[in-house]
């Protein structure tokens, strides 16, 4: 069922309370206070391994289009226009790229140090 506009502002209300420094991305303290509330005995590294999960572009931050993919799949990243999708996604979303173009661009694996060698067949 998709988010109407008055349950989605709510939900920004809750975001930009959980965001104490003002910066409109929770990190991982801030997301670890609202986990605990709901499972006091998490272990750090389990919010860290939902905190990874849910930064899905992986730059160290939650946003709130990730935060409500987070709570309402399909609903956050995948509408409204500021998700990834088809060769953005491919390449820059780890989730379904693990190449070794995760950062974008090129990697040193794919650049070819040794033109002669392709040009001569090996020889």
């Amino acid at each position: 069922m998709p988010l109407d506009a008055e349950k989605k502002g709510k939900l920004r209300s809750k975001f930009a309370a959980l965001n104490k420094d003002g910066d409109k991305f929770l990190d991982f303290h801030e997301m670890s206070k609202l986990l605990r509330k709901g499972n006091p005995g998490m272990s750090d590294a389990e919010l860290r391994s939902v905190y990874n999960g849910v930064d899905k572009n992986g730059d160290g931050k939650v946003s709130f289009d990730e935060f409500v993919e987070y709570l309402y799949p399909g609903e956050g990243l995948s509408s409204g226009g500021g998700g990834m999708r088809g060769p953005e996604r491919f390449f820059y979303d780890k989730n379904s790229y693990t190449g070794v173009h995760t950062k974008g661009g090129p990697s040193t694996i794919d650049r070819v140090d040794n033109l002669s060698t392709f040009r001569t067949g090996g020889k």
